[in-house]
């Protein structure tokens, strides 16, 4: 008997041949499927595809959230010193102030302690930083206004070449001392939360305050007069 050319291409209902009803092999059905859904359109196929990316993008980017938050937590207690209090560069207030041996511009040895004697406005920066960048002609300004006082004011490059340090401060006009501690040394003593990062040091070399974060020519003049005052 001849076999129909438009028999269907797999079972509906039981699988077994038998009267009335036609049997073709179905090919690559996996054992045991037999609620098997229908195939779907390639409409529904890009949707649910734009949905398993929404749902991976979504994933990577919690996850993302999750790393930096763990990174910055380890960044924070690798920074800061033992001992050291959430206060930031506050902490070490009523302390003499901790000194470094580093090199200044010209590659020369120099340290905070150079300038015992002094009351020091000891400044904490780096060149990729923008409030530093802002901040500093207020503090050339003032090393101008106060250096015939007994006020010098020192700046401290975090973490990158002389050179670097050297070129960025010469754009910006700055005369009062740099020096440069590529190891951020200053900045794990004194607690910095970030730059810059100001320390005020009387002339006896006992920290008086510290200020995250960048300050106008007018905080810097009111951190620095009651010192001079009582010299």
């Amino acid at each position: 008997m001849k076999q129909s050319t438009n028999a269907p291409r797999k079972c509906e209902g039981n699988s077994q041949a038998g009267p009335g009803r036609t049997f073709t092999k179905q090919r690559n059905k996996p054992f045991g499927d037999a609620t098997r859904s229908p195939p779907q359109s390639l409409q529904q196929r890009l949707e649910r595809l734009e949905r398993l990316i929404e749902h991976l993008r979504l994933r990577h980017r919690h996850l993302q959230v999750r790393f930096a938050a763990a990174l910055v937590a380890v960044v924070v207690v690798a920074y800061l010193p033992s001992g050291s209090s959430a206060n930031g560069p506050t902490a070490l207030v009523g302390q003499t102030a901790p000194s470094f041996p580093v090199v200044d511009l010209a590659g020369k040895p120099g340290a905070l302690a150079d300038y015992r004697g002094k009351i020091v406005v000891l400044n904490l920066w780096a060149s990729w930083c923008p409030p530093c960048r802002a901040e500093m002609p207020d503090l050339e300004r003032l090393s101008r206004a106060y250096l015939k006082r007994g006020v010098v004011v020192v700046g401290v490059d975090q973490g990158e070449a002389a050179a670097r340090a050297r070129d960025f401060a010469t754009s910006l006009g700055i005369t009062y001392p740099v020096l440069v501690d590529d190891a951020q040394q200053y900045g794990r003593v004194y607690a910095a939360l970030g730059l810059p990062t100001t320390i005020v040091i009387d002339a006896n070399g006992v920290v008086r305050a510290g200020f995250d974060g960048a300050l106008t020519y007018a905080q810097m003049s009111a951190a620095v007069e009651p010192l001079v005052a009582k010299s």
